[in-house]
Protein backbone atom coordinates (compact mmCIF):
# COMPACT_ATOMS: atom_id res chain seq x y z
CA UNK A 1 0.00 0.00 0.00
CA UNK A 2 1.08 3.59 -0.54
CA UNK A 3 -0.29 7.01 0.36
CA UNK A 4 2.62 9.44 -0.09
CA UNK A 5 4.12 8.23 3.18
CA UNK A 6 7.61 7.36 4.36
CA UNK A 7 8.78 4.23 2.58
CA UNK A 8 11.61 3.28 4.95
CA UNK A 9 12.09 3.14 8.74
CA UNK A 10 13.42 6.17 10.60
CA UNK A 11 16.73 4.35 11.18
CA UNK A 12 17.37 3.82 7.48
CA UNK A 13 21.12 3.85 6.79
CA UNK A 14 20.90 6.17 3.78
CA UNK A 15 17.88 8.28 4.85
CA UNK A 16 15.94 7.52 1.67
CA UNK A 17 12.61 9.31 2.02
CA UNK A 18 13.69 10.91 5.30
CA UNK A 19 11.55 13.97 4.57
CA UNK A 20 8.39 11.90 4.22
CA UNK A 21 6.03 11.12 7.10
CA UNK A 22 3.58 8.36 7.99
CA UNK A 23 0.37 10.10 6.99
CA UNK A 24 -2.96 9.28 8.57
CA UNK A 25 -4.05 7.89 5.20
CA UNK A 26 -1.29 5.29 5.09
CA UNK A 27 -1.90 4.28 8.70
CA UNK A 28 -5.62 3.83 8.08
CA UNK A 29 -5.09 1.86 4.86
CA UNK A 30 -2.71 -0.49 6.66
CA UNK A 31 -5.18 -0.86 9.53
CA UNK A 32 -8.10 -1.78 7.26
CA UNK A 33 -6.04 -4.22 5.20
CA UNK A 34 -4.70 -5.96 8.29
CA UNK A 35 -8.20 -6.23 9.78
CA UNK A 36 -9.55 -7.91 6.65
CA UNK A 37 -6.57 -10.28 6.38
CA UNK A 38 -7.06 -11.27 10.01
CA UNK A 39 -10.71 -12.08 9.26
CA UNK A 40 -9.69 -14.08 6.19
CA UNK A 41 -11.67 -11.84 3.82
CA UNK A 42 -10.87 -11.50 0.13
CA UNK A 43 -10.58 -8.01 -1.31
CA UNK A 44 -12.97 -6.79 -3.97
CA UNK A 45 -13.44 -3.63 -6.01
CA UNK A 46 -16.16 -2.61 -3.55
CA UNK A 47 -13.65 -2.85 -0.71
CA UNK A 48 -11.34 -0.47 -2.56
CA UNK A 49 -14.18 2.01 -3.09
CA UNK A 50 -15.02 1.86 0.62
CA UNK A 51 -11.37 2.43 1.49
CA UNK A 52 -11.15 5.49 -0.77
CA UNK A 53 -14.20 6.94 0.97
CA UNK A 54 -13.17 5.97 4.52
CA UNK A 55 -13.81 8.75 7.05
CA UNK A 56 -11.63 7.61 9.96
CA UNK A 57 -8.77 9.89 10.98
CA UNK A 58 -6.59 7.50 13.00
CA UNK A 59 -4.39 10.30 14.35
CA UNK A 60 -7.39 12.26 15.61
CA UNK A 61 -8.83 9.06 17.07
CA UNK A 62 -5.62 8.37 18.98
CA UNK A 63 -4.96 11.95 20.08
CA UNK A 64 -8.48 12.91 21.24
CA UNK A 65 -8.51 10.88 24.50
CA UNK A 66 -5.02 12.10 25.40
CA UNK A 67 -6.00 15.71 24.74
CA UNK A 68 -9.15 15.32 26.83
CA UNK A 69 -7.18 13.95 29.80
CA UNK A 70 -4.64 16.78 29.60
CA UNK A 71 -7.43 19.35 29.59
CA UNK A 72 -9.07 17.67 32.60
CA UNK A 73 -5.73 17.92 34.38
CA UNK A 74 -5.39 21.59 33.42
CA UNK A 75 -8.80 22.36 34.87
CA UNK A 76 -7.66 20.79 38.12
CA UNK A 77 -4.51 22.93 38.22
CA UNK A 78 -5.06 25.76 40.72
CA UNK A 79 -2.20 27.75 39.17
CA UNK A 80 -4.17 28.27 35.97
CA UNK A 81 -6.33 31.39 36.12
CA UNK A 82 -9.48 30.28 34.32
CA UNK A 83 -12.64 32.17 35.21
CA UNK A 84 -15.77 30.27 36.21
CA UNK A 85 -17.34 30.91 32.81
CA UNK A 86 -14.18 29.78 30.99
CA UNK A 87 -14.11 26.57 33.03
CA UNK A 88 -17.72 25.87 32.10
CA UNK A 89 -16.97 26.48 28.42
CA UNK A 90 -13.89 24.25 28.51
CA UNK A 91 -15.78 21.43 30.22
CA UNK A 92 -18.59 21.65 27.66
CA UNK A 93 -16.26 21.52 24.67
CA UNK A 94 -14.02 18.87 26.21
CA UNK A 95 -17.01 16.59 26.52
CA UNK A 96 -17.30 16.64 22.71
CA UNK A 97 -13.58 15.78 22.49
CA UNK A 98 -13.97 12.98 25.03
CA UNK A 99 -16.62 11.25 22.91
CA UNK A 100 -14.81 11.68 19.57
CA UNK A 101 -14.09 8.43 17.72
CA UNK A 102 -12.00 9.96 14.95
CA UNK A 103 -14.69 9.57 12.27
CA UNK A 104 -14.96 12.78 10.24
CA UNK A 105 -18.56 12.28 9.19
CA UNK A 106 -20.84 15.08 8.01
CA UNK A 107 -23.11 14.83 11.04
CA UNK A 108 -20.26 14.81 13.58
CA UNK A 109 -20.03 17.77 15.96
CA UNK A 110 -17.00 16.16 17.57
CA UNK A 111 -15.11 16.34 14.26
CA UNK A 112 -15.80 20.07 14.09
CA UNK A 113 -14.67 20.65 17.67
CA UNK A 114 -11.48 18.62 17.15
CA UNK A 115 -10.60 20.42 13.91
CA UNK A 116 -11.05 23.89 15.39
CA UNK A 117 -9.35 22.89 18.64
CA UNK A 118 -6.28 21.89 16.64
CA UNK A 119 -6.38 25.19 14.75
CA UNK A 120 -6.49 27.31 17.89
CA UNK A 121 -3.87 25.20 19.67
CA UNK A 122 -1.57 25.68 16.68
CA UNK A 123 -2.31 29.39 16.93
CA UNK A 124 -0.90 29.45 20.47
CA UNK A 125 2.42 27.85 19.51
CA UNK A 126 5.61 29.90 19.04
CA UNK A 127 3.77 33.04 20.12
CA UNK A 128 6.76 34.64 21.82
CA UNK A 129 8.84 34.22 18.67
CA UNK A 130 6.46 36.10 16.36
CA UNK A 131 6.07 39.75 15.55
CA UNK A 132 2.52 39.52 16.85
CA UNK A 133 3.94 38.16 20.11
CA UNK A 134 7.04 39.75 21.59
CA UNK A 135 10.07 40.07 19.36
CA UNK A 136 10.75 43.58 18.09
CA UNK A 137 13.08 44.60 15.28
CA UNK A 138 12.54 41.35 13.42
CA UNK A 139 14.24 41.05 10.05
CA UNK A 140 12.29 41.93 6.93
CA UNK A 141 11.58 39.78 3.90
CA UNK A 142 12.39 40.68 0.29
CA UNK A 143 9.26 42.82 0.03
CA UNK A 144 10.26 44.82 3.09
CA UNK A 145 7.58 43.33 5.33
CA UNK A 146 8.12 41.84 8.77
CA UNK A 147 9.04 38.20 8.26
CA UNK A 148 8.14 36.06 11.27
CA UNK A 149 4.42 36.80 11.52
CA UNK A 150 1.57 34.60 12.73
CA UNK A 151 0.60 33.96 9.11
CA UNK A 152 4.04 32.58 8.32
CA UNK A 153 4.01 30.61 11.55
CA UNK A 154 1.10 28.58 10.19
CA UNK A 155 3.19 27.63 7.18
CA UNK A 156 5.51 25.92 9.64
CA UNK A 157 3.08 24.26 12.04
CA UNK A 158 0.25 23.28 9.67
CA UNK A 159 1.88 20.69 7.43
CA UNK A 160 2.61 16.95 7.26
CA UNK A 161 6.21 17.29 8.44
CA UNK A 162 5.09 19.03 11.65
CA UNK A 163 2.34 16.52 12.33
CA UNK A 164 4.55 13.79 13.74
CA UNK A 165 6.20 16.37 16.00
CA UNK A 166 2.74 17.47 17.10
CA UNK A 167 1.86 13.91 18.15
CA UNK A 168 5.07 13.51 20.13
CA UNK A 169 4.49 16.90 21.69
CA UNK A 170 1.02 15.94 22.97
CA UNK A 171 2.46 12.79 24.55
CA UNK A 172 5.20 14.83 26.27
CA UNK A 173 2.67 17.35 27.56
CA UNK A 174 0.70 14.51 29.13
CA UNK A 175 3.90 13.44 30.91
CA UNK A 176 4.35 17.06 32.08
CA UNK A 177 8.00 16.78 31.07
CA UNK A 178 8.34 20.50 30.35
CA UNK A 179 10.23 19.62 27.20
CA UNK A 180 8.25 21.98 24.96
CA UNK A 181 7.40 24.77 27.40
CA UNK A 182 9.25 27.39 25.34
CA UNK A 183 7.05 26.71 22.34
CA UNK A 184 3.85 27.29 24.33
CA UNK A 185 4.59 30.49 26.23
CA UNK A 186 2.14 33.29 25.41
CA UNK A 187 1.40 36.73 26.83
CA UNK A 188 -1.51 35.25 28.76
CA UNK A 189 0.02 32.18 30.40
CA UNK A 190 3.34 33.92 31.04
CA UNK A 191 1.64 36.45 33.33
CA UNK A 192 1.08 33.85 36.03
CA UNK A 193 4.15 31.73 35.29
CA UNK A 194 2.35 28.62 34.08
CA UNK A 195 4.60 25.61 34.74
CA UNK A 196 2.90 23.64 31.97
CA UNK A 197 1.95 26.33 29.44
CA UNK A 198 1.19 23.73 26.76
CA UNK A 199 -1.51 22.15 28.92
CA UNK A 200 -2.91 25.61 29.64
CA UNK A 201 -3.04 26.43 25.91
CA UNK A 202 -4.74 23.13 25.16
CA UNK A 203 -7.51 23.95 27.61
CA UNK A 204 -7.69 27.60 26.59
CA UNK A 205 -8.12 26.61 22.94
CA UNK A 206 -11.56 25.23 23.80
CA UNK A 207 -12.69 28.70 24.89
CA UNK A 208 -11.61 30.06 21.51
CA UNK A 209 -13.36 27.19 19.71
CA UNK A 210 -16.66 27.82 21.47
CA UNK A 211 -16.61 31.57 20.85
CA UNK A 212 -15.65 31.08 17.22
CA UNK A 213 -18.34 28.50 16.48
CA UNK A 214 -20.99 30.60 18.21
CA UNK A 215 -19.95 33.52 16.01
CA UNK A 216 -19.84 31.74 12.66
CA UNK A 217 -22.38 28.94 13.20
CA UNK A 218 -24.76 30.27 15.87
CA UNK A 219 -25.55 29.29 19.45
CA UNK A 220 -27.22 25.97 18.60
CA UNK A 221 -24.54 23.32 19.01
CA UNK A 222 -26.72 20.90 17.05
CA UNK A 223 -25.81 22.94 13.93
CA UNK A 224 -22.08 22.65 14.46
CA UNK A 225 -21.83 19.44 12.46
CA UNK A 226 -18.81 18.89 10.24
CA UNK A 227 -20.89 18.99 7.07
CA UNK A 228 -21.69 22.65 7.72
CA UNK A 229 -18.05 23.51 8.39
CA UNK A 230 -16.00 21.46 5.93
CA UNK A 231 -17.48 22.69 2.65
CA UNK A 232 -16.04 22.90 -0.86
CA UNK A 233 -17.47 25.04 -3.63
CA UNK A 234 -16.88 24.09 -7.24
CA UNK A 235 -17.41 27.05 -9.62
CA UNK A 236 -17.53 24.77 -12.67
Amino acid sequence: MTANHRIVPENSKYDIGASMVSTGRSLRIQEVIEQKIKKGEKFSVEHMVELQQDLTDVIARDMAPIISKIVDSALGNKDFTFTASERAEIETMNEWMRTFNGIMSEDSIQATVYSYWQYFFYHSLLDQFTIDGRIEGERLDQEGEKYWTTKRKYLLVDNYAFFEFYQRMIVEVQKDSGRYNRLCKTKINDKFGAKNPCAYNMARAFVDVKHHLETVMGLKQSEWNYGNIHVNEYPN
